[in-house]
C-alpha cells in the first residue's frame, strides 16, 4: 500500500511540474497575443474618450483660452516635464490628434500603435499620453481614494467601545427622530432650567416671572396671593389664535397637523406616511455637526493633536491612537459638509410632504368632524393628534425637534395624555378640556378651570398663600 501511495504522490508532483512548465512557456504567448492587445485597447478607448471630451470643451472660447488655469494642478504634478500652463492646451490637442489617427480596425492594430520595436514594451508616446491623462483626472482618483479611505477609517467593527452618549449617537442614524437632541445633549448644559432644552418651570417661579403674584404683609407676616386678572391674561395668551384654516397656521403648526392627519383619515394606510414624515423631520432638524462645527473642532484640536503625535510612543503606552484622532478631525470636515446638504435636502422634502398631506386630507370628512368642535389652532391640532392616537402610537418624543423651534406647540403636544396641564400650556389645556366635555367650540378662551387649578395648587403647597376660593369649605363638603 505504501508503494501505491508513493506512486500516486509522484504522479501528482509530475503533473504539477508539467502544468508549471506549460504556464511558464505559455505566459509570454498569452501576453503578446491576448492580454497586451486587450489591455492596450481598453487603455486607448479610455484615453480617446477623455481627450475627445477635453478638445470639445476647448472649442468654447473661454475654456480654450484658460484651459491651463482650469487644469492648474497639471503643471504642478507633471514633475518630469514642468509644462507651462500655456502649453497644456497644445499637449491635449496633440494627444487627441495622435489617438484619433490610430487604426481601430482590430485590437491588434490598436496594440501595434503603442508597442515598441522589440514587441513587449510600450512606446514613449504611450507613456507620455498615459501620464498626462492620469494627471488631468488625478483629482477624481484622489476623491475616490478619500471616500474609500474614509470608509476604512469609519468602518463598523465589533470591538468598538461605546458610552451611553456615543451609543445613542450611533443608533440615531437608525432612529432619525433622535437626531435633533442626541448631538445637542441637554446633559451638557449646566442647568436644566435654562437653554432651549430646559424643563418646564415650576408653577410659582413661572407665575412670578409673568407678574401673576401679589406679595403683601399681614401683621409682619409675609403672604402672597394670585393676581387673577394678570393670570387670566396669561392663560388667554396660551390658548393661542382662533382657528381659520390650515393655510393660516404657522409652518410648525402645519407640520404637526400633517403628522397626525393621515392617521386620522386611515390608521392602517396612515402609519407609513406618518413615519416617513417623522423621519424626514428628524434629518431636517438634526443637531449633528455640520461643516462650521467640524471646522471649528479641527481648529480647536489641531495643535493638541499635533503635540500628541510628537509624543507618539507615550500615547501608545496609554492605549490611545493619536493618528486615528488626527485623521478623524479631517474626516469630520467631509461628514460636516455631507450633513449640511442632508439637512437642506430633507427640509425641502419635508416641506413638500407637509403641503401634499394637507392638500390631500384637509377635505376628508373625518378631519372636518374633528375641526368643527374646536375654535382655536392649538385645540384643533391637539384633537387631530388624539384622534390619530386611536389608531396607533404618536408620542411627542417622536417630534423632539419641535421643542427648540416652537416650545409652546411642543408642550401642547406633550400635554396630551396627562391628567394635569403643564403651567406653560395650562390655558390651552383648560380650554381644550372645556371643548371636549361639551363637544362644541367655545369662541372665547375658557380658562376659569385653569385659574382655579392654580389657586388650589398654591393653597395646598404654600402656607403663606391666600387662596381666592375657600378650599377648606370645598374639601369639607
Amino acid at each position: 500500500m505504501s508503494s501505491n501511495s508513493e506512486n500516486d504522490q509522484n504522479t501528482q508532483t509530475g503533473a504539477l511540474l508539467i502544468f508549471a512548465i506549460i504556464i511558464m512557456l505559455g505566459t509570454p504567448y498569452l501576453w503578446h497575443h491576448y492580454i497586451q492587445p486587450i489591455y492596450t485597447s481598453a487603455w486607448f478607448f479610455a484615453k480617446l474618450g477623455l481627450f475627445s471630451a477635453l478638445v470639445h470643451l476647448m472649442s468654447f472660447e473661454y475654456i480654450g483660452k484658460h484651459i491651463g488655469d482650469i487644469l492648474f494642478w497639471v503643471n504642478t504634478f507633471l514633475v518630469d516635464s514642468h509644462l507651462p500652463k500655456e502649453m497644456i492646451g497644445g499637449q491635449i490637442k496633440y494627444a487627441y490628434d495622435f489617438l484619433s489617427k490610430v487604426d481601430t480596425s482590430t485590437i491588434h492594430s490598436i496594440s501595434q500603435s503603442f508597442i515598441s520595436n522589440h514587441g513587449y514594451g510600450f512606446t514613449e508616446i504611450f507613456i507620455s499620453i498615459g501620464r498626462l491623462a492620469f494627471i488631468i483626472v488625478a483629482p477624481i482618483y484622489f476623491l475616490i481614494s478619500f471616500v474609500i479611505f474614509k470608509k476604512l477609517v469609519t468602518r463598523n467593527l465589533f470591538n468598538n467601545k461605546f458610552s451611553v452618549i456615543t451609543f445613542a449617537e450611533t443608533m440615531a442614524e437608525g432612529f432619525p427622530e433622535l437626531l435633533p437632541v442626541v448631538f445637542d445633549n441637554p446633559q451638557n448644559h449646566r442647568c436644566i432650567d435654562t437653554g432651549k432644552w430646559r424643563m418646564s418651570p415650576k408653577i410659582l417661579p413661572y407665575l412670578r416671572a409673568n407678574n401673576c403674584i401679589l406679595d403683601y404683609s399681614v401683621n409682619g407676616v409675609d403672604k402672597f396671593k394670585l393676581d387673577r386678572e394678570a393670570t387670566s391674561e396669561l392663560l388667554e395668551k396660551q390658548v393661542g389664535k382662533r382657528w381659520s384654516s390650515f393655510k393660516e397656521l404657522s409652518k410648525e403648526e402645519r407640520t404637526v397637523a400633517a403628522i397626525a392627519m393621515p392617521m386620522v383619515s386611515s390608521p392602517k394606510l396612515g402609519v407609513p406616511r406618518m413615519i416617513k414624515l417623522i423621519k424626514m423631520l428628524g434629518y431636517a432638524y438634526s443637531s449633528k455637526p455640520g461643516f462650521v462645527s467640524s471646522f471649528n473642532k479641527l481648529l480647536k484640536n489641531i495643535i493638541p493633536n499635533s503635540i500628541n503625535l510628537l509624543n507618539l510612543s507615550k500615547m501608545r503606552k496609554s492605549g490611545e491612537n493619536p493618528w486615528l484622532d488626527f485623521i478623524h478631525l479631517f474626516v469630520g470636515i467631509y461628514s460636516g459638509i455631507k450633513e449640511d446638504f442632508r439637512k437642506i435636502k430633507y427640509k425641502i422634502k419635508s416641506n413638500r410632504e407637509v403641503n401634499l398631506i394637507i392638500k390631500t386630507f384637509q377635505n376628508d370628512q373625518k378631519i372636518k368632524s374633528v375641526i368643527k368642535i374646536h375654535a382655536y389652532d392649538y385645540t384643533v391640532i391637539a384633537s387631530l393628534i388624539e384622534e390619530a392616537r386611536k389608531g396607533g402610537k404618536l408620542p411627542s418624543c417622536m417630534s423632539l425637534w419641535l421643542k427648540t423651534v416652537d416650545r409652546n406647540l411642543f408642550y401642547v403636544f406633550n400635554n396630551l395624555g396627562r391628567q394635569v396641564g403643564w403651567i406653560e400650556c395650562l390655558g390651552f389645556w383648560a380650554h381644550y378640556m372645556a371643548e371636549k366635555s361639551t363637544n362644541a367650540p367655545f369662541p372665547y378662551p375658557k380658562i376659569e378651570n385653569g385659574i382655579d387649578g392654580i389657586d388650589e395648587y398654591l393653597w395646598g403647597s404654600f402656607y403663606q398663600y391666600e387662596p381666592y376660593n375657600d378650599w377648606d369649605a370645598e374639601y369639607a363638603d
